[in-house]
């Protein structure tokens, strides 16, 4: 991770057999943004219940987090978002118009929030101690 460069923590629990056979710990929400905000990240969180049903159904989580780096300043330097999008769509034929929204679903959550404000209107908050980070949507608090 580079110093001044953003992340996007996609705030949900997948835990890994390691962790659901009980080898190995899964790491807390606070400790994963205080080591990425530490390493001087741009931290953008994104909530679970943002993502939206599209056509009945849940849209494809990753699709709606891949839009959402795309859209940050790091990445929009390196990948075009309208190319990443066409590849999305050539990927997955019998789903495209699902994936191409779920992926403009991130895009437009993470401009949002460039722009300083969310999807739901609420203000965006910066750490106590004043680094660069943004929650979308409700504030994460607590850990897992």
């Amino acid at each position: 991770m580079k110093r001044g460069g953003d992340f996007v923590l996609y705030d949900d629990v997948w835990a890994p057999t390691g962790v659901m056979l009980g080898k190995a710990t899964y790491p807390q929400r606070d400790a994963v943004m205080a080591a990425i905000e530490a390493a001087g990240a741009r931290l953008i969180v994104f909530l679970p219940d943002l993502i939206p049903t599209i056509g009945g159904r849940a849209a494809a989580a990753n699709l709606v987090v891949l839009g959402a780096a795309c859209a940050t300043p790091t990445l929009a330097r390196l990948l075009d978002a309208d190319s990443v999008e066409k590849s999305v769509a050539k990927r997955w034929p019998a789903v495209s118009s699902r994936n191409v929204e779920a992926f403009r679903v991130g895009l437009d959550l993470s401009r949002k929030t460039q722009l300083g404000s969310s999807c739901r209107h609420e203000l965006l908050t910066d750490a106590a101690d004043g680094s660069a980070s943004s929650r979308i949507g409700r504030q994460v608090g607590g850990s897992r």
